[in-house]
């Protein structure tokens, strides 16, 4: 099933393609850069008004703290809210640490034991568009990834969230059905609802382009289970916050974890 896609105008589209113009150009002429890439909606020329452009900047190891410390990266966001401004357009930049020989030692790259390692990973090497890649550096990075990290990454993940699902199971049943607090039930629900999508990806091994956005594209065309994707639905679907009903949803998610947990890996 297609995505609700509201294509830029012409204005929006210019506007767009003139500042990954000059970020491109401005990155040919950076020895320390070696990947532009372009993710998120973007990156899967799903772009419509409002979405937000990612642009990331792959930064050798050597050059990290020279680059961060430099006014490039101020100087061109400004560019680009000059050329977006009239359009009201938001406009994000992210930088990443790498050394390629091993992985990235930066804290928030590249970590297999960051909750958002899948998503980092599959919107930077396959929900992606390379803007501009220098050598090989690129890809012998990507090449750690793909088409799934490793067998040992992947027992652990696996591990840590089952952890955190069973963890918020039985939180939903401490605190919103023993002791009555239904807003804190509820939002170990969506939690733990969040984890056991997480863990569907993983045991799939299938990267999540979001654990939110996006959620009946990716079960219908990346993982092939429409069905799971409607249990997901009449799940989150209260008429009333109350005990019976906050019990049966913990059933109801308890079943969903239960039949994913059956699948092949």
């Amino acid at each position: 099933m297609p995505l609700n896609f509201y294509p830029p105008t012409e204005r929006y589209k210019n506007s767009i393609e003139t500042a990954l113009r000059n970020f491109t150009e401005a990155s040919k002429r950076d020895c320390r850069i070696f990947a532009l890439v372009l993710s998120d909606c973007w990156g899967r020329d799903l772009g419509e008004q409002g979405c937000e452009l990612d642009l990331f900047v792959f930064v050798k190891k050597k050059f990290f703290m020279e680059f961060s410390n430099s006014d490039w990266l101020e100087r061109f966001k400004e560019i680009g809210f000059k050329i977006l401004e009239a359009d009201r357009y938001s406009f994000n930049m992210c930088l990443g640490e790498i050394e390629i020989e091993t992985q990235c030692r930066h804290e928030k790259w590249f970590n297999p034991e960051d909750p958002d390692f899948d998503l980092e990973v599959g919107n930077l090497f396959k929900y992606c568009k390379p803007l501009l890649t220098k050598g090989s550096e690129y890809e012998t990075l990507a090449n750690q990834f793909l088409p799934f990290y490793s067998e040992q990454i992947r027992q652990k993940r696996l591990k840590r969230t089952e952890h955190e699902i069973e963890r918020l199971l039985q939180d939903i049943k401490d605190h919103g059905i023993t002791r009555g607090d239904l807003m804190c039930g509820f939002d170990h629900l969506y939690e733990a609802l969040r984890w056991t999508i997480q863990y569907l990806f993983i045991k799939k091994r299938t990267y999540p382009a979001d654990y939110r956005k996006w959620l009946e594209y990716q079960f219908e065309e990346i993982l092939k289970m429409p069905e799971i994707y409607q249990k997901i639905q009449n799940l989150i679907a209260l008429k009333k916050l109350d005990k019976p009903s906050l019990t049966e949803k913990l059933h109801e998610l308890r079943n969903i974890y239960d039949y994913i947990k059956t699948l092949e890996s």
